[in-house]
């Protein structure tokens, strides 16, 4: 995307402290076409350099923390939906760091994630921006109970983390649709008990018996102590 124009943009940060969004301004060079997408958004390759330092050389656009992935909606979607999955997924990066503290074999993160909003453009359009990650990108679970399996063999680690969230706030809510390169994690879903926030993703209590119909304590599990779970009759049917 080199040759695309410089354009001025505000970029939009999540401070999970204050549970707020704070802004400034940035400059971005974003593609015109799409390389992949999934069932929801579509992916743009893009550079993005802070305005921090003042003005910007063109030797800074190679740089390789200029580089970065811009989502966007194929949809017609409306404003906060972009702000509410920035939220949810500062949420899950919450409880990433929580199950750092807690010592697995394995520590995890889940990508910052924030909004460009090209307010320079009539239209002012809003893109989801994260990090670029090489690698394979691999699906470990859903929100619907599905866990990924290699010959019947299943990763520890990611289930593992849905397993803690659960525990660790209470039974209160729990990250799932773990995915990414590695136990670098993207795009999660979380789950609460009385099924408020999150968006129509949020399963509730539906959704964390799935989780439970489906995984088999690992030795993660055990390393940190996680209880083993017991469906109710009604929760085994679902």
């Amino acid at each position: 995307c080199d040759a695309f124009p410089t354009e001025s943009a505000t970029r939009w940060r999540y401070d999970l402290n204050k549970k707020e969004f704070f802004s400034d301004k940035v400059s971005v060079k974003i593609d015109n076409k799409p390389f992949a997408n999934g069932a929801m958004r579509e992916c743009f390759r893009a550079k993005k350099l802070s305005n921090f330092c003042g003005s910007h050389t063109e030797e800074d656009w190679h740089l390789p923390f200029a580089n970065v992935v811009a989502k966007r909606y194929m949809k017609e979607t409306d404003r906060q939906t972009y702000f509410d999955d920035v939220t949810l997924q500062m949420d899950a990066k919450y409880w990433a760091e929580e199950f750092n503290k807690a010592g697995p074999p394995k520590k995890i993160d889940i990508m910052q994630m924030m909004i460009i909003e090209l307010s320079e453009r009539p239209d002012k359009p809003l893109y989801h921006v994260e990090t670029v990650i090489e690698g394979k990108y691999v699906k470990y679970n859903s929100n619907s109970g599905y866990v990924e399996s290699h010959d019947h063999v299943c990763r520890n680690t990611p289930q593992a983390f849905s397993h803690f969230t659960f525990e660790a706030s209470g039974h209160k809510c729990m990250v799932v649709d773990i995915q990414g390169v590695g136990d670098i994690y993207t795009d999660p879903q979380i789950h609460t008990y009385n099924a408020q926030g999150y968006g129509s993703g949020n399963l509730a209590t539906q959704g964390m018996s799935l989780f439970f119909n489906s995984h088999r304590c690992n030795i993660v599990c055990e390393a940190l102590n996680l209880s083993s779970f017991d469906l109710t009759k009604k929760g085994k049917k679902r």
